[in-house]
């Protein structure tokens, strides 16, 4: 996470003909149709970076999705050597298709399957191709889509993934905060990563928070401590880091859905993630954003801090939960010898929208 970068507006569109690529920086109130959940998975499928290689499985079978043209709104699709034999043939089309007959075959020519002036080379997954009309493709919009972590599984619905992909149940807001300072004459400017975070009301969140902390109950002295710990360490341990994501010049920026499909992530995903679990605990939090990096604090309560990493603002003890260090114990290991609250550069609550504040001047950035 880099403040001198410009956001990179991430994310997928809930209608095609919108061209995806839409940011959070509203909620758009289009309704929840077959249409917009089958547009919605189709973006997924185009942009694995986003919905992970798992989804492909769940929504198409044993076929592979290639790639979409958006100008002529068909998708193409292939099948592997093993199915392109009569009776397999049928059924494999079956199940992507809604009418066979509006599926167009590839044509092999020295060894490529071209259509019209777009080839492959023909072998192994590519055994055949069809192009397909984004209309005609058959998505199961009844179907529950899962995603197993060690402590539970998260699942989301077609329609959720929809809703998310309309930023409903995401704060939303606006995606750029203008920093005090300028390098060169020019703004600098900082990521609303809060814009992102899904709020308590989100309900594929809320189950998987649920089934990570089933077992940990009223019993448990440290109930509280050990249900945060307990999600903390599905986002350190289970979404891998995601060094291309951390260097670019850009910021990829995903929802929470996002990322548990992907599997993985930078510090600024890892971060919207483990807020939008917090949201489903109810509790209290901050995004801190430091240079080069943000994270999450949560309240002290019975956390040790033995590691220096506590901190004090709005009359409250705060404990640094980092997201990226693998097995990081709240308030016992630290991410960096030198933590002080001198580091922090803001802290933010997405609840309140718009809202980036600089903790030792109390004054807000500035939203455009």
């Amino acid at each position: 996470m880099n403040f001198k970068r410009i956001l990179f507006l991430s994310g997928i569109s809930g209608i095609i003909l919108n061209l995806g690529l839409a940011g959070c920086g509203g909620r758009r109130d289009t309704p929840i149709t077959r249409d917009t959940m089958r547009d919605e998975v189709l973006m997924y499928l185009a942009q694995p970076t986003f919905g992970g290689r798992e989804l492909e499985k769940q929504v198409l079978g044993n076929a592979h999705f290639e790639l979409i043209d958006l100008d002529s709104m068909q998708v193409y699709i292939s099948i592997p050597d093993s199915l392109a034999v009569d009776g397999k043939r049928e059924k494999a089309i079956a199940g992507f298709a809604l009418d066979p007959k509006r599926i167009v075959q590839a044509k092999e020519e020295g060894g490529l399957l071209k259509i019209g002036e777009t080839s492959w080379v023909h072998g192994g997954k590519r055994g055949m191709i069809f192009r397909c009309p984004v209309d005609n493709i058959r998505i199961d919009t009844a179907a529950m889509l899962s995603f197993p972590f060690e402590r539970g599984t998260y699942r989301v619905s077609v329609a959720e993934l929809a809703a998310l992909g309309g930023n409903k149940n995401i704060y939303g807001g606006h995606l750029d905060a203008y920093m005090d300072n300028a390098e060169h004459g020019r703004p600098v400017v900082i990521a609303n990563h809060g814009a992102f975070v899904a709020t308590p009301a989100e309900p594929s969140m809320k189950r998987f928070v649920a089934e990570v902390t089933k077992g940990i109950g009223p019993g448990d002295p440290l109930m509280r401590e050990d249900r945060i710990q307990a999600l903390l360490n599905v986002v350190t341990n289970e979404i891998a880091y995601d060094d291309v994501e951390a260097s670019n010049d850009y910021e990829t920026l995903k929802r929470p859905n996002e990322v548990l499909m992907s599997r993985t992530s930078d510090c600024s995903n890892k971060t919207i993630l483990f807020a939008s679990l917090m949201e489903q605990l109810g509790e209290d939090y901050l995004l801190v954003y430091w240079e080069h990096h943000i994270s999450v604090a949560v309240l002290k309560g019975k956390f040790p801090e033995g590691n220096g990493d506590a901190f004090q603002w709005d009359d409250k003890s705060w404990v640094v939960a980092e997201t990226t260090a693998k097995d990081f114990r709240i308030g016992q290991d630290r991410l960096t010898k030198d933590f002080t609250f001198d580091r922090i550069y803001y802290v933010q609550r997405p609840s309140v929208p718009d809202q980036i504040i600089n903790p030792h001047t109390g004054k807000v950035l500035v939203f455009r």
